[in-house]
């Protein structure tokens, strides 16, 4: 199982709570983090060493879902919602909510809610997420 830890700002469903943390538990069909090259920036100086600034490696996670029933698409609206601004939220790829493993801190840098039907009452959602 995968969980996804967020604050809810917008989209609020019925019996949640503005500002409040909600979790969401849900299998990731594989939970797989990628490495982007790193961002460096290399100078060197007329006769010198050169020099190699090592800024950032990128690290992130281009996720589905397993099939989950359509009585969840609320909440993940909600969940959606709530972090399309950038909102920063947490994601344990191989945790649950009582026993968490190794959450780290991401945000989407696409919110784009696309639920694709896999069958008559379940959906399956891609969630591509950046490390912060």
């Amino acid at each position: 199982m995968s969980v996804f830890k967020y604050i809810a700002k917008r989209a609020i469903i019925p019996g949640h709570t503005a500002t409040v943390e909600y979790a969401i538990e849900i299998g990731i069909q594989p939970p797989l983090a990628s490495r982007r090259a790193p961002n460096k920036a290399r100078n060197q100086a007329i006769g010198g060493d050169p020099e190699t600034i090592y800024l950032r490696v990128d690290r992130s996670w281009d996720l589905l879902t397993v099939p989950f029933d359509r009585a969840d698409l609320p909440q993940w609206e909600e969940f959606f919602a709530s972090v399309e601004g950038g909102e920063l939220f947490t994601f344990d790829a191989w945790g649950t909510v009582a026993v968490p493993d190794n959450p780290v801190t991401v945000e989407m840098p696409r919110a784009d809610f696309l639920p694709v039907a896999d069958g008559v009452f379940f959906y399956t959602l891609r969630l591509p997420l950046r490390e912060i």
